[in-house]
């Protein structure tokens, strides 16, 4: 899929001639949605890469997703995209913790406890 010919259609027409054979190949769909997105078959290619990351969890292929998805103005998507992204290549896993995420205005105790004075006021600056 990252190899550029003339015609990214016909390039796509004979690989997806290979997809009966190698119907779960990761890499297979990968390519496929690179070669859907270079003949700017945008919803083939989502579904390639979709599918794709169904096979194998791949960092590259969630960060491509992501910028498919941002061109598509699915900004919400995108972002979820980069984060599986970034966590796959940082932790070694796409799926987010069990549990609520946290933001800079989210509450780091648990409810039925009072901060004190060893807490810090704003845990990020540490």
């Amino acid at each position: 899929g990252r190899v550029r010919g003339e015609d990214p259609a016909q390039q796509l027409k004979r690989a997806e001639a290979w997809l009966s054979a190698h119907p779960h190949s990761a890499t297979l769909l990968l390519s496929l949605a690179r070669l859907s997105a270079a003949a700017q078959l945008w919803g083939k290619s989502r579904s390639y890469y979709e599918a794709s990351l169904a096979e194998q969890a791949n960092s590259a292929a969630y960060f491509e997703l992501g910028e498919l998805l941002t061109r598509l103005e699915e900004g919400g998507a995108a972002a979820e995209c980069y984060r599986k992204g970034l966590r796959l290549a940082v932790e070694g896993h796409a799926e987010p913790l069990d549990g609520p995420r946290l933001n800079r205005n989210s509450p780091l105790l648990p409810p039925d406890r009072k901060p004190d004075a060893s807490d810090a006021e704003d845990a990020y600056t540490a």
